[in-house]
């Protein structure tokens, strides 16, 4: 007679398995692990377990085999729930992060059941002067939900020797409300410039080339008003050579005009981020108690000191505009074609020079009359906008080029348009 292969070895596996026991799938415990290490043997575990059901699976369908199965064993418990009024357990400091404190000890629970924060990498590098991006993540390997606000985001911290000697601007700013899960992780990328510490009121600077040790932290208040710090490194990181452009140091507090140069720091020696009181460049610039008087707000700004006016649009206008209150030079707008930066990029730089000379320029953001172009430093932010001939704005014929520059303190907002417009430093409206 004619012998169906298929089903006969079907019709056999079958009578096979009848003869056996049911079989109870083993449980799989899957945890959030911390550390690398952890994470590989718990991927080695479940790894292990997949291998042993096709295992089991072969034994069913083998019908000469007389091996039986092992015995699932007993079934556990679940774990008692965590009452929602328990301390957190949480990776912190034992002592103060900060600036020129010595790196304190982490408390840190055994297992994986704590907040933490971890980097995503171990290592990584950046250029003197240049932007670091990190990607970081919060860890809630609790079982309950964490239902926090974040005051004041994540905090970075770079070491030498056991000592923090530098941050990074802008500073850590207030972040969304942090609502996560038990067992879950959130990823929040951060980005910043590393600097020095300030001390006695000196500008940062651009974080020497060298190898640190970056630290995180970050305040979370609960509902209940409890507040955790949590924290989370080392994480490697080697700073090589090079900076954005800067000025040259200068010895004359108060250059010419044709020598005064723009960069992200400021104008010559007039320091953004600095008190007017005691800038560099304080002999710059001279407080006009009387200028805005009739604007109908508020009278008396800094305006510049010893420079005369340029006739631009057939009316003297000033060499520069500041805008300065008694704890820092927070901004400087320069719309004459007198000033430079050390590259010699100033008004009138077509977009294509001024790309060329800054490989490392971010930008464009699209504005309603310009284009926005910036380059970060370690202490400001050099702005430049530029415009073409599109839509009458700029002489037919004429290629986009730069129209006006300004630089903002770091920590103060500065890629925005204001080209067309009335917003100027130290301007009355």
């Amino acid at each position: 007679m004619d012998l169906d292969l298929g089903t006969a070895l079907h019709d056999a596996a079958r009578a096979s398995a009848s003869t056996l026991p049911d079989l109870e799938p083993a449980p799989v415990m899957r945890r959030i692990r911390r550390r690398r290490a952890a994470r590989t043997a718990g991927g080695s575990v479940v790894g292990l377990a997949a291998a042993g059901a096709v295992a089991v699976g072969t034994l069913q369908l083998v019908e000469d085999r007389t091996v039986q199965p092992a015995p699932a064993p007993p079934a556990t418990s679940l774990a008692t729930p965590v009452p929602d009024d328990a301390p957190w357990r949480v990776v912190t400091p034992t002592g103060d992060l900060g600036c020129g404190l010595p790196v304190p000890a982490f408390e840190d629970p055994p297992g994986d059941a704590d907040l933490h924060l971890e980097p995503a990498a171990d290592h990584t590098t950046v250029v003197a002067g240049e932007r670091l991006t990190l990607d970081t993540v919060l860890v809630n390997g609790g079982e309950r939900d964490l239902d926090a606000t974040n005051p004041s985001g994540v905090r970075v911290w770079f070491a030498q020797d056991g000592t923090v000697v530098g941050t990074w601007a802008p500073p850590g700013g207030p972040a969304p409300d942090v609502r996560l899960p038990a067992g879950a992780r959130v990823s929040q990328p951060l980005a910043g410039v590393p600097i020095t510490c300030s001390t006695d009121g000196a500008a940062a600077a651009a974080l020497a080339p060298g190898a640190y040790d970056v630290y995180l932290s970050v305040a979370l208040t609960l509902a209940d008003g409890d507040a955790l710090e949590v924290a989370g490194g080392p994480l490697g990181l080697v700073v090589t050579g090079g900076a954005p452009a800067t000025a040259p140091p200068s010895t004359d507090p108060h250059p010419a005009a044709e020598d005064l140069v723009l960069s992200p720091a400021g104008l010559g020696p007039l320091a953004v981020g600095r008190p007017p009181a005691t800038n560099p460049g304080a002999a710059m610039i001279e407080w006009d108690p009387d200028l805005c008087a009739d604007s109908g707000g508020s009278p008396g700004r800094w305006v510049p000191a010893g420079y005369a006016p340029e006739v631009r649009d057939g009316e003297p206008r000033p060499l520069f505009h500041v805008a300065a209150d008694d704890r820092q030079v927070s901004r400087i707008d320069v719309l004459s074609a007198t000033v430079r930066t050390a590259e010699g990029v100033g008004v009138g730089t077509t977009v294509d020079e001024l790309r060329a000379a800054y490989p490392a320029l971010e930008g464009p953001l699209e504005g309603p009359q310009s284009r926005v172009w910036w380059l970060t430093g370690p202490s400001g932010t050099l702005v430049l906008e530029t415009q073409g001939a599109e839509g009458g704005l700029q002489p037919e014929g004429t290629p986009e080029s730069v129209v006006l520059m300004r630089v903002h303190a770091a920590g103060t907002e500065a890629a925005y348009p204001t080209a067309s417009s009335d917003d100027v430093a130290g301007g009355c409206l």
